[in-house]
């Protein structure tokens, strides 16, 4: 997806396990992307959090494909901390846990 690689360029996407935990409890991040693969512990873990929070979660593709779209050969989760970009995610993507683009 363009727009993912997009705001990666542009400094506004959070990878890494603990970098997303620690933007979470910042308030930095404004939408968060799961892959559907990602192992249920995890999903878990890192749903708890961006519902306290007050983030929304989407689940979207394979961990492989999401960490292509943001340079890395897997990504199980990605964040996205601007405001505009998840915005447009937001409207663009479809929902729902086996969301596939």
């Amino acid at each position: 997806m363009g727009l993912i690689g997009l705001a990666r360029r542009a400094g506004k996407v959070v990878t890494g396990h603990e970098l997303l935990k620690k933007a979470m409890i910042a308030g930095e991040l404004d939408l968060l992307l799961i892959a559907v693969d990602t192992a249920v512990a995890t999903v878990k873990e890192l749903e708890k959090l961006a519902k306290e929070k007050h983030i929304k979660v989407i689940f979207f593709s394979t961990k492989e494909k999401l960490g292509n779209i943001t340079g890395y050969t897997a990504s199980a989760a990605v964040g996205i901390n601007d405001s505009g970009f998840a915005s447009r995610l937001k409207q663009i993507m479809p929902e729902g846990r086996n969301s596939l683009p």
